[in-house]
């Protein structure tokens, strides 16, 4: 969960947010 959020904020792609909106 969070692990996902720090690493897709890592990549800093806009593709992960829309991916995972509820987990944001």
């Amino acid at each position: 969960v969070n692990i996902d959020f720090k690493k897709d904020a890592h990549k800093g792609k806009n593709l992960n947010p829309y991916k995972d909106p509820h987990k944001v």
